[in-house]
């Protein structure tokens, strides 16, 4: 989970240092507001419309209740989603800071077909960059929220993708089955199939606010394997087709689906960009452990930008032999 980014912290930051004067939140604030403004101008074409959603709803002036807005990205994508920050946060995470690595991906020049899975889809973003840095990309999309899938299939459509963008409305488990979801908001990007993850107490390291509000449904679940087999048939690719990206951001789930699936449903994945949260019995260090066990090692690590305790994106790639 995040929210509109901010200026990293400082190294060194301390949860002992007394908290800031007036005047130095005053600052803060100004320094923030000065970043939204770079990022919005360098990343999205209507970025007055963008930034006065953003400053509105840093300062806690909340939207309409329904209220839509729509991101024009400077790469041509146009992303429709809730005016609401935990819709919006995913599309500066993607376009604004790229903070699943797009600009490493070493796909320049490469023969087709290039599949990619995303699972945990959201409302697109991260799909759609994908398929936009060449027509070789076809990326199969896995988002268990309904309103998110709306989204989804809405912005695939809308941009002209969806000859190359498959979109399937389940989620990713370990194994097939029917899975509870937990949604705090339409296309909240904070929805999860993990019962309190957001719910930590106040005060406890790393905590983030109660989302009082959830409410929970029964949506279908894939098992990791069927998922990848339905998106290699959806790409028209062999069976055993390599998997070039694979990237989860399922909130918390990723643990189960990395620990629990077996070692024949990672075969020929290339590359994994997976988005770590911490869960009871869960540990960061054992997602390392399993991944390296099966040949995809870590090659880099982005903490939360926000400070979250536990929280962040890592890459694991497999050495492909030329």
């Amino acid at each position: 989970m995040s929210a509109a980014p901010r200026p990293a912290a400082s190294e060194g930051a301390s949860a002992d240092v007394p908290p800031r004067s007036a005047a130095g939140q005053r600052l803060d604030l100004l320094r923030l507001f000065v970043h939204l403004i770079d990022l919005a101008r360098r990343t999205f074409r209507n970025w007055p419309a963008v930034l006065a959603t953003t400053l509105r709803q840093t300062v806690g002036m909340a939207s309409a209740p329904g209220a839509e807005m729509r991101m024009d990205t400077r790469s041509g994508l146009r992303i429709a989603c809730p005016a609401t920050p935990l819709a919006q946060a995913p599309v500066w995470e993607v376009f604004a800071t790229d903070d699943y690595g797009l600009a490493r991906l070493d796909d320049r020049g490469r023969a087709g077909p290039l599949l990619a899975v995303d699972v945990g889809a959201h409302i697109g973003c991260f799909a759609l960059a994908v398929a936009a840095r060449s027509p070789a990309w076809h990326v199969a999309c896995f988002e268990p929220s309904p309103s998110s899938a709306e989204y989804l299939r809405r912005n695939v459509s809308g941009n002209g993708m969806a000859d190359r963008v498959h979109v399937v409305e389940a989620a990713v488990a370990a194994r097939s089955g029917v899975v509870t979801l937990w949604e705090n908001g339409p296309a909240d990007c904070s929805n999860t199939t993990v019962s309190g993850l957001w719910r930590a107490p106040a005060g406890s390291p790393g905590a983030v606010k109660a989302l009082e509000r959830a409410t929970s449904r029964a949506v279908p679940a894939l098992a990791l394997e069927h998922a990848l087999r339905e998106a290699r048939a959806a790409a028209g690719a062999r069976p055993d087709a390599a998997i070039d990206v694979l990237k989860i951001d399922c909130e918390g789930a990723e643990h189960e689906i990395v620990l629990e699936s077996p070692d024949s449903a990672w075969a020929g994945v290339r590359l994994v960009l997976l988005e770590y949260h911490p869960v009871p019995g869960g540990s960061r260090g054992a997602l390392d452990e399993r991944l390296a066990s099966l040949g995809l090692r870590l090659w880099w690590d982005q903490p939360s930008r926000l400070g979250l305790a536990g929280v962040g994106i890592a890459a694991y790639r497999r050495q492909v032999s030329a």
